[in-house]
């Protein structure tokens, strides 16, 4: 037992110099601990991630005194979870909540392997959908509506159309635009 609380303390205090701290003022040791025991089981490059997500939804869950290394994650059903994953769709991408509910469930499967929770209550607070949504994409191309909208506001003669040029209109350009030339080299 020693040696494998050695390893998981190792493990952690590698990537985050502060979390044996965390965990030393609790009375449960470091390998009892579901996030502790979540985040050694990460590769080395997910866990500075994971962490700052289990530090969110802590503080999410509980204020921001709470703390991911003493939070009874073993207490969460699925009316938390839920409400949780609420917060993280209405605060963040797509990708980041999902991110996040990654490390809620990885956290809850621990909590089940350490005998903190059984198996029903962590199929329960685990199944939340996933956040669903979509991202514009960068740099995306315009459509010639767009361009047709984008030169008109930039050719009115208004001064946020002379601002959208630095100031004036480029004497390499012709005084009008011939739109029709822009959407047919296409």
């Amino acid at each position: 037992m020693t040696t494998t609380s050695t390893t998981i303390s190792s493990t952690i205090d590698e990537g985050y110099p502060g979390a044996r701290v965390v965990a030393s003022a609790v009375a449960a040791p470091l390998d009892q601990r579901p996030a502790a025991v979540y985040l050694a089981r990460l590769a080395v490059g997910a866990r500075r991630s994971q962490l700052g997500a289990l530090r969110t939804m802590a503080h999410l869950l509980a204020g921001m005194d709470a703390d991911p290394f003493t939070l009874p994650w073993q207490q969460l059903g699925y009316q938390h979870t839920q409400a949780l994953r609420t917060l993280l769709a209405e605060r963040y991408a797509p990708a980041t909540a999902n991110r996040m509910l990654a490390a809620l469930r990885g956290v809850l499967t621990e909590c089940w392997r350490l005998g903190l929770m059984d198996a029903e209550a962590r199929a329960r607070a685990s199944d939340v959908a996933a956040v669903r949504g979509a991202t514009i994409p960068r740099g995306r191309a315009l459509k010639g509506g767009e361009l047709r909208a984008l030169f008109a506001v930039c050719s009115d003669g208004s001064a946020a159309g002379a601002r959208a040029h630095g100031g004036s209109w480029p004497s390499t350009w012709p005084t009008t635009t011939p739109l029709t030339a822009l959407t047919r080299a296409r």
